[in-house]
């Protein structure tokens, strides 16, 4: 599938789960999206990007938020769960706040250094870190094959250590295509989370299996909420 009809599927599987969190009564939920490739990028400034519903039109392919500029078009999870946890911290102090953290690719751009130099593109300096390719995950190093099998386990240990630092009630983790890596990858990022509720890492490479996987985030928020709660 293309990038354009993933994201469609996305968008649709968001609208779904917005829809039936409104169906309950007892449930007052706010949204923020932060949107990522190289960098992250807060869906809707205003309400410190918290609103009532999800204006999925105005979600797009990252790059396209800087000009189409395919610098951007990396996979920075780093970035994304840092931009998340400030979220977080603006949200409702009294809310319970689950995470639905997805991804169409494995972790290709840090903005840590960890050694690395900062990643340049047609004579421009850009302030990450990491090759913006890599398609495989190897944990051990005497499987490494190319750079980008190591570039892919460096930021991912960028973003293992940044999400250290988040705090919310429920994480669940999709990735999107078809990689067996997925699994593996968002582990790590499960496993270093502070978080009470969690699912297993899904992923989804249809219409179908995507669906799925938001109709099991929505019935663990669903089912571990008390009612008459405010969420976030």
């Amino acid at each position: 599938p293309t990038y354009s009809s993933k994201l469609k599927v996305v968008t649709n599987a968001i609208d779904s789960l917005v829809d039936a969190i409104k169906e309950n009564d007892g449930i007052d939920a706010q949204y923020s999206v932060v949107e990522f490739g190289s960098k992250s990028y807060l869906l809707n400034n205003a309400n410190d990007g918290w609103n009532e519903n999800v204006n999925v039109q105005k979600i797009e392919l990252a790059e396209n938020h800087w000009d189409g500029n395919e610098a951007y078009a990396g996979t920075n999870y780093e970035d994304a769960i840092y931009m998340g946890i400030e979220q977080l911290r603006e949200g409702r102090i009294d809310a319970e706040k689950y995470v639905i953290f997805l991804s169409d690719g494995l972790p290709t751009f840090r903005n840590t250094s960890l050694g690395g130099s900062k990643y340049k593109r047609n004579g421009r300096t850009y302030n990450w870190y990491g090759t913006g390719q890599g398609d495989r995950y190897y944990p051990q190093e005497d499987r490494w094959q190319t750079e980008d099998d190591k570039n892919v386990l460096t930021c991912l240990k960028a973003a293992a250590t940044e999400i250290k630092g988040m705090n919310c009630t429920g994480f669940y983790a999709v990735g999107v295509g078809e990689n067996d890596d997925f699994e593996p990858v968002l582990q790590q990022l499960l496993d270093n989370v502070g978080a009470e509720e969690k699912l297993p890492p899904m992923t989804a490479t249809n219409t179908n299996e995507l669906e799925q996987a938001f109709d099991d985030i929505k019935s663990s928020i669903i089912s571990f909420m008390c009612s008459n709660v405010t969420v976030t």
